[in-house]
């Protein structure tokens, strides 16, 4: 890429990232992930396991605990956060989900797996492959947001765009398939109505090696 390319291209990238920053300020709530567990636990119908984090696992320790499952199934799990920080909480199905912490702000998201076959009172987060492919914002919604996907892979990387429940009033406009050249980017045009829900926008990767990348939407 000759310079004066690269320097049109990361003035634009900054000018997009400026436009779509979440209006929050000061300071997120932080998930600390070490002492983390995941057990399953017979007592319900359904796979059902139980997350344990140590007290201070969440900093301050005030506001929600909010758990989505990124995969399948739609129930979410959103309790008080515990006076000492820590987590006591029942989580349905297996696969991918996302913890938040809300507060005045969100904490940043903390992603993990839950599959039974794991060893009981493990915890494994999710791996988002590709470290060259950037997403921002990762979290996101005022009434509408530009998702910018930066490829800085020396590869052409290809993507399947979409949202996990479709039905939050939040519409995804931009391509919902596609390819990003090397060294290239895309914008994702998501537009929400006043009545709209949480969602979740799913970013797909589908070659050159499978991952993922999420954007919450509130």
């Amino acid at each position: 890429m000759r310079l004066r390319e690269h320097i049109s291209r990361t003035t634009l990238l900054l000018a997009l990232a400026f436009a779509c920053t979440p209006t929050e300020t000061g300071n997120p709530p932080i998930v600390e992930p070490a002492g983390f567990g995941v057990e399953p636990d017979f007592g319900f119908g359904e796979p059902t396991f139980r997350l344990t984090a140590p007290p201070g696992a969440i900093t301050p320790p005030e506001g929600l605990l909010r758990i989505t499952p990124l995969d399948e199934g739609t129930r979410v799990v959103q309790v008080p956060v515990a006076g000492d920080g820590s987590i006591n909480v029942m989580v349905e199905g297996e696969g991918e989900h996302r913890l938040e912490v809300l507060q005045e702000e969100r904490s940043l998201p903390l992603d993990f797996v839950i599959d039974a076959a794991d060893p009981p009172g493990s915890f494994r987060q999710a791996e988002r492959g590709l470290p060259c492919l950037s997403v921002e914002p990762l979290l996101a919604l005022d009434r509408s947001t530009i998702v910018t996907v930066d490829n800085g892979c020396d590869v052409t990387v290809a993507f399947e765009a979409r949202l996990r429940l479709g039905t939050a009033g939040i519409a995804l406009e931009g391509p919902a398939a596609g390819t990003i050249p090397a060294d290239d980017f895309i914008t994702l045009d998501l537009r929400a109505d006043s009545a709209r829900g949480e969602d979740h926008l799913l970013l797909e990767i589908t070659d050159p090696a499978p991952t993922r990348r999420v954007v919450t939407l509130f």
